[in-house]
């Protein structure tokens, strides 16, 4: 993302599949006028998108085809800033930042950084932050590693220990992860719908 006349929005978008191919790798230019790169987070500069002419309008038909093949979880770290600068809702969402809660709780998040680094063997992402800035496909195969691995351990897996003991201020007794407590009542027949807004 850069930072323009409208405020933040979006240079890049990247999506992979399943077993990290991409799918959709664009810049897109955005609809005012730039302001600030913050090529030290986005990794974007100016020749970056000197020669770019995709608009978020023209890319969204693509990508709403493309998350239409039913059902298509999105799978990202802090959707709601990627939907709202998407400019889309989508029902299916997996958003690391909830699945692996911070220890303070919300609005706290755990960086993806952080995430990679104490659960998938030390790996190192985004190193360029802060300088070179981020790059859009290595975040989205983080994410979804991060999340194929939630789903193969036990539900209170990598949430923080105080919480599965039931003694967070405020948290749920017996630590119950929500997102678990939903999936289990689906199984069970008692549906439920959880659903995403950007604005």
């Amino acid at each position: 993302m850069c930072l323009t006349e409208a405020g933040l929005e979006l240079t890049r978008l990247t999506l992979v599949d399943e077993m990290g191919r991409v799918i959709l790798d664009e810049l897109v230019r955005p609809s005012t006028p730039i302001i600030d790169y913050l090529t030290a987070y986005s990794g974007i500069t100016p020749a970056s998108l000197a020669s770019v002419t995709t608009t978020l309008p023209s890319l969204q038909p693509t990508l709403l085809a493309l998350l239409a093949e039913a059902p298509t979880y999105l799978v990202g770290h802090g959707l709601e800033g990627d939907l709202r600068a998407l400019r889309i809702h989508h029902p299916y969402l997996i958003d690391t930042a909830v699945l692996y809660p911070h220890p303070k709780g919300a609005p706290y998040k755990r960086s993806l950084k952080d995430l990679a680094k104490d659960l998938l063997d030390g790996r190192e992402v985004q190193a360029g932050h802060g300088s070179s800035g981020h790059d859009s496909y290595q975040d989205a195969v983080t994410a979804l590693e991060l999340a194929l691995l939630k789903m193969t351990q036990a539900p209170g897996f990598a949430i923080p220990e105080a919480w599965a003991e039931g003694g967070r201020e405020g948290g749920r007794e017996g630590g119950e992860e929500p997102l678990f407590g939903c999936m289990r009542g689906a199984t069970e027949g008692k549906g439920r719908s959880v659903g995403g807004a950007g604005d």
